[in-house]
């Protein structure tokens, strides 16, 4: 069975992936939504592999983060939407990220 590696490295098998331009719809079973809610952090998306049942990453995708989460009431599972974010915001994130950390060290912190 397919599943994907999340940045902190934990595993999930997934059912399904479907992806379109900078967005994903990967289909879980036997979690619930708030066991994926919290590994669906922007933290933890950083990098997400897929990888086949031989345990072979066929892709890597980075700076994602989740849209939705929801659960299929017929067959209890759950499906998490996925995008990518824009270079911008990551290269803003990354200046908010650097800026704090000068202040607090300017601080002495």
């Amino acid at each position: 069975m397919n599943k994907i590696i999340l940045t902190n490295n934990e595993s999930l098998e997934i059912t399904s992936i479907t992806t379109v331009i900078n967005m994903f719809a990967i289909t879980l079973v036997n979690k619930t939504i708030q066991d994926v809610e919290a590994l669906m952090t922007k933290d933890n998306l950083t990098k997400l592999q897929l990888v086949n049942e031989n345990n072979e990453v066929y892709g890597i995708y980075n700076n994602l983060i989740c849209d939705s989460i929801t659960k299929n009431l017929t067959d209890n599972s759950v499906a998490i939407n996925l995008s990518k974010l824009d270079e911008t915001q990551v290269k803003i994130a990354e200046l908010r990220s650097t800026v704090d950390s000068l202040v607090l060290a300017n601080l002495g912190v």
